[in-house]
């Protein structure tokens, strides 16, 4: 800690100091007048020879660092460091937030109205919109009442970035340090492993405060969770919101403080979002297809309301000479590049070697994980989960929120070159977001089109139009490679598979 600057004392030859703002365990704040610009600024000064502990400069350096490349209206702009080297301290200059401190203004027993909680969280999470938009993003780590400063309008001024980590700076020796304020923390912040998702809490965790005036750690809490529903009534436009944003997993949270803001501005969007699609009444049956003879899909409606699909294992024939081709293809590759080696064809054959045999094997792998594999989709009222099952063991792909599905999407098949071309083939796949997740590969028409109706169906979202797929470069040089092979392929699949 600093020694309290006298009332008119000089910083750098520039700042007069007016009066104290605020004082922490290792920096004090002053208000002070610039004489260059005639305003007046907020200097925070902290002193080396006064410190006992050498993390705290590191923080506040830190805070430094962070601060000179910010501009939001949101964070006090960075203006000046001044070091004194006689006195060995340090001074950050910034913008005066006028107003009072969000701790302040319940202290005095200030009762926020729903709209006015709402306007100060649409202010905070538009910084973390901008902090998560920063390359690298920072996580301001420390976000509490005590930090937030808002003028008689509400408009918001997030302060102290002492505690802030971006992701570059995730190893270095604060990154096993645990910052932050207990009951605004998220748990993983216990660990030293906060995140974007760890400000969202905190954010929640500081409109809570406000919704209910108690202090989040005096609030009930079930399964580290903070319960407040016995504050709010049922019908509160906040209340799903902040339940989600104080969810103590972290995938359990919002994604992102953007979708977070979109359905802020719109309560109603993400009320709507949640209400149950299920479970879907088969005696509402609306399709016109039926399930075809030999699909491969598998429906099945559970009790809760959960709709799955999945595929059976199947081997066809044509899976079966596509592997075969697969094996031939490496082996000739193996061989090709033994020839190649005996060769002084230097850095250009080794290369040619090296990607007939990796592609090739590419393919043999992914073929061989593509038939012996199953997969399925679970979709339920509020997340869904793709796996894949191979012997027995059931192996998570991806998951989310189902209110982020928003498209069943058949394309066309890209075939191999030893699968029938005059035969259209389908994949078929559902959209989440910008992302496609593909479920089955290669059905007729027929089965695509009954799969797409029957997720349509189950989730509410409508089929898109087909597009054709676009093979992976691995596939490519796979199919390079069985090019080579196919006058020999085709005479062994006529003599083993007539």
């Amino acid at each position: 800690m600093v020694e309290n600057l006298s009332i008119g004392a000089n910083i750098d030859g520039r700042y007069e100091v007016q009066r104290v703002l605020g004082q922490g365990a290792f920096a004090t704040t002053y208000l002070a007048t610039d004489a260059k610009s005639d305003k007046e600024v907020a200097i925070k000064a902290i002193s080396m020879t006064k410190l006992n502990d050498w993390k705290a400069f590191e923080l506040f350096e830190r805070e430094v660092a962070v601060l000179k490349g910010f501009k939001h209206p949101n964070i006090p702009q960075f203006l000046d460091y001044v070091h004194s080297d006689d006195e060995d301290s340090h001074y950050l200059v910034q913008e005066y937030a006028k107003g009072q401190s969000l701790k302040e203004k319940l202290n005095s027993d200030w009762t926020p109205s729903n709209a006015e909680i709402t306007k100060i969280g649409k202010q905070l999470l538009k910084v973390l919109v901008y902090l998560g938009n920063l390359n690298p993003p920072v996580v301001h780590r420390d976000i509490k009442p005590a930090n937030i400063i808002v003028d008689e309008q509400l408009n918001v001024k997030l302060v102290d970035f002492g505690a802030a980590k971006d992701k570059m700076s995730s190893h270095t020796a604060l990154g096993s340090t645990v910052v932050g304020t207990f009951g605004y923390m998220a748990p993983e912040q216990f660990q030293g492993r906060a995140c974007p998702q760890s400000d969202i809490y905190a954010v929640g965790a500081t409109l809570i405060h406000l919704l209910t005036g108690v202090v989040p750690s005096d609030l009930p809490h079930t399964r580290m969770k903070i319960d407040f529903s016995s504050y709010v009534n049922a019908e509160h436009t906040l209340a799903p919101l902040l339940e989600k944003m104080v969810e103590p997993a972290i995938e359990d949270r919002f994604e992102s403080p953007a979708l977070l803001l979109e359905y802020m501005n719109n309560p109603q969007a993400w009320a709507e979002a949640q209400k149950p699609r299920f479970p879907v009444s088969r005696a509402e049956h609306t399709g016109a297809l039926t399930k075809p003879v030999g699909a491969r899909l598998q429906v099945q409606l559970e009790s809760d309301g959960t709709f799955v699909l999945s595929t059976a294992k199947k081997v066809s024939f044509n899976d079966r000479r596509r592997l075969l081709v697969a094996v031939m293809g490496v082996g000739m590759a193996l061989l090709w590049s033994g020839f190649m080696v005996r060769l002084p064809l230097g850095f250009g054959g080794a290369l040619v070697s090296a990607l007939l045999v990796g592609g090739t094997s590419f393919r043999l792998w992914s073929l061989a994980k593509q038939v012996m594999s199953n997969r399925r989709i679970r979709i339920g009222p509020k997340t869904f989960v793709i796996s894949r099952l191979l012997n027995n063991k059931e192996t998570v792909i991806h998951s989310g929120e189902t209110a982020q599905l928003n498209g069943v999407d058949y394309f066309l098949h890209e075939p191999g070159f030893f699968e029938n071309r005059r035969q259209r083939r389908f994949d078929l796949g559902i959209k989440e977001g910008l992302n496609q997740h593909v479920l089955l590969e290669g059905a007729d028409v027929l089965e695509a089109q009954w799969a797409a109706q029957e997720l349509e169906e189950a989730t509410g979202i409508k089929s898109q139009t087909e597009s054709f797929a676009k093979p992976t470069i691995g596939n490519q040089l796979g199919r390079m490679a069985e090019l080579l092979v196919s006058n020999l392929a085709d005479k062994v699949n006529k003599k083993w598979f007539k």
